[in-house]
Order: structure tokens, then sequence, then C-alpha cells
């Protein structure tokens, strides 16, 4: 399979880092498209949200893994193994969509589409405003 982009060296890494030339486009296209559609709640309210996926994966580490009779430092080795296996598991997946997505016509706005979802700025902006909206009329 042929990649389109350039192919760079990584300094820390030393190994080959692949650099969309329309990287920029796209994570502008993806914050456009959330400022505007943000996260439609029809479709959420069908389907769990990626980022409630992950927190359930996050939950399910937790009920399993961390225990309150283990010693400290066997909770913390248990959270540091969380953290890596969920940024790898996501880091794989985000990286095989990417892939299969600019494979298919107009994949790189299929791209963009799904890294809109991930991004959900503007349902965090939403939440973060009610929030000082209450702070600043005494609500909370």
């Amino acid at each position: 399979m042929r990649l389109i982009g350039w192919r760079t060296k990584s300094i820390r890494l030393g190994v080959d880092v692949i650099v969309w030339p329309d990287a920029l486009l796209l994570l502008f296209t993806a914050l456009v498209l959330d400022a505007v559609i943000g996260d439609p709640a029809w479709l959420w309210r069908r389907c769990p949200h990626p980022v409630v996926l992950v927190g359930a994966l996050i939950g399910w580490f937790d009920n399993h893994l961390n225990r309150p009779n283990a010693r400290e430092a066997m909770r913390r080795a248990a959270g540091v193994m969380t953290v890596v296996i969920i940024c790898l598991t996501m880091g794989l997946l985000g990286y095989a969509i990417e892939v299969v997505a600019r494979s298919l016509p107009g994949g790189r706005w299929i791209v963009a589409v799904v890294a809109a979802v991930f991004l959900a700025q503007r349902s965090l902006y939403d939440r973060v405003a009610a929030v000082a909206d209450a702070f600043s009329t005494g609500g909370l």
C-alpha cells in the first residue's frame, strides 16, 4: 500500500512518522464541523459517544485493577498500565480508521468528520459555559 505523505525521522523514537500534507486542513475542517454541528443529541441517544466508551473502559480497568487493599506501588502500576493500554488502543484504532478512510473516495473528509466527533469542543464549551453561568447567578 502506498501512503501519501512526507516521511520524516522521529528524533526521539528513531522511527518513520507519516506527516500528511493536508493534516492542518483536516484539523481545521474538523474544528469547524464541531463548532457548527457539535455533538448531535439524536445520534448519541441511539449509540454511545466514543468518549463514553473510553470512559467505560477506564471504569472497567478501575474496577478490576484498582484494589483498595493493594499496595500503593501496585495501584500506581495498574494505573500506568491502564493509561498505556488505552492510549495504544486508541492510537492504533485512529491510525486504522485513517488508513481505511483515506483509501476510500472522499476519505479525507471522512477523517475530518471522525476527528470532529472526537474533538467534542462545542459540547465541552457548552457544559463549561453552563457551569460558569450557574456560578455567576449563584446557582451552584
